[in-house]
């Protein structure tokens, strides 16, 4: 199936994490990543990136991970559909979750 076919979905940075760093959870996150659009905040980059950091620096990540996994997002973000934080977008969300 074609990528643009897919329904979307928002994913927050917990989710985005699972795709690069084996953890609990990592597998169902994965089959989401692929079955869907991706929609997320602006700054998931920086908040995976942050992430991915402090694993490193607790020596849960080695240096030559990091880097890989640094590549790969990059490529990844090429599929991506970032929204900026807004009041309105805010609104929005807070409308459609109650």
């Amino acid at each position: 199936m074609r990528p643009e076919r897919h329904p979307i979905a928002y994913f927050d940075t917990s989710v985005l994490v699972k795709r690069y760093v084996n953890e609990r959870g990592a597998s169902r996150a994965r089959a989401l990543l692929r079955s869907r659009r991706f929609l997320s905040s602006a700054i998931a980059p920086v908040e995976v990136v942050s992430a991915l950091q402090r694993r490193r620096v607790a020596g849960e990540l080695s240096q030559s991970s990091f880097d890989a996994i640094l590549v790969q997002l990059v490529k990844d973000r090429r599929y991506w559909s970032l929204v900026e934080v807004t009041s309105g977008v805010l609104q929005r969300a807070e409308t459609v979750i109650h």
